[in-house]
């Protein structure tokens, strides 16, 4: 994703322009697929969206459309939930080696999923795990030095109002 796309799906999240550009390098996102292992049931997040002065709220979202948590192909542990997606669409990248800029919303306090046997699961981010959005605003991308997680599908999408469904 180009910066210039990631600046604007910024603008829309947090209502103001960013003042900051930095570097996350993660291995798993040189993974080719990533596979579904659950669906999101509930994301605490802290954002400082619409806020001056770098003030941040915590946020409770629970998913009401059921998006689907993926994992790179080499953490599942073969209990998926459906077919594994080439990393490069589900983030709605070009090329997964590329420099790829993601729009920065927040930081991931908890995230909660319901496993292929109906388990409530609550998934350990770390932490420090950043809260992306994807490029095509369809899609949220956990990221940390230990983990990748990308919720997408359902209704979900990202939209100035915030996490919508």
């Amino acid at each position: 994703m180009s910066l210039s796309r990631a600046e604007k799906n910024f603008r829309l999240w947090h209502d103001k322009e960013p003042d900051d550009v930095f570097e996350v390098r993660t291995r798993r996102l040189d993974e080719e697929f990533f596979s579904p292992v659950g669906w999101a049931e509930n994301i605490v997040y802290e954002s400082g969206k619409w806020e001056e002065g770098g003030k941040t709220f915590l946020y409770d979202h629970d998913f009401t459309s059921r998006p689907l948590v993926y994992v790179p192909d080499s953490l599942s542990d073969g209990d998926v939930i459906g077919s594994r997606i080439k990393t490069t669409s589900l983030l709605s990248i070009r090329n997964k080696n590329a420099e790829n800029a993601f729009a920065l919303l927040g930081t991931v306090k908890e995230l909660t999923m319901r496993d292929s046997g109906g388990r409530i699961v609550e998934i350990d981010v770390g932490r420090e795990a950043y809260l992306c959005s994807t490029p095509d605003r369809k899609g949220l991308l956990v990221l940390s030095d230990d983990i990748v997680l990308i919720v997408r599908g359902g209704k979900m999408s990202v939209t100035s109002r915030g996490i919508v469904k």
